[in-house]
C-alpha cells in the first residue's frame, strides 16, 4: 500500500517527483522483484501440489484471482477520495 500511496502522491502533482519521493520509491520497491518471483514459484509449485492433494481427497481446490485491480478504485478506498 505504500507504493500505491506514493504513486497517488506523484501522479496528482503537477511537478516531477521530489528527491524524497524518489528515494521512498527506490527503498520501497527494492524487494518487489524478489517477492514477485516467490509468489510465482508458490503458485506454480506449492499451490499446484496442494490442489493435487485436495483433488485426490475429493475436496475443493483453491483458486486464485490474480487479475489486476482497478488502481483508481483502490486509490479511492485507500485515500478516502469520494466523487
Amino acid at each position: 500500500m505504500v507504493l500505491a500511496r506514493l504513486e497517488h502522491s506523484i501522479e496528482s502533482a503537477d511537478a516531477a517527483p521530489t528527491a524524497a519521493q524518489d528515494e521512498a520509491y527506490t527503498t520501497t520497491a527494492k524487494p518487489l522483484p524478489g517477492l514477485l518471483e516467490q509468489w510465482k514459484q508458490l503458485k506454480q509449485t506449492d499451490l499446484k501440489s496442494l490442489n493435487d492433494t485436495l483433488r485426490r481427497e475429493h475436496l475443493a481446490v483453491l483458486t486464485l484471482d490474480t487479475r489486476e485491480f482497478d488502481r483508481n478504485a483502490e486509490d479511492e478506498l485507500e485515500m478516502g477520495d469520494e466523487e
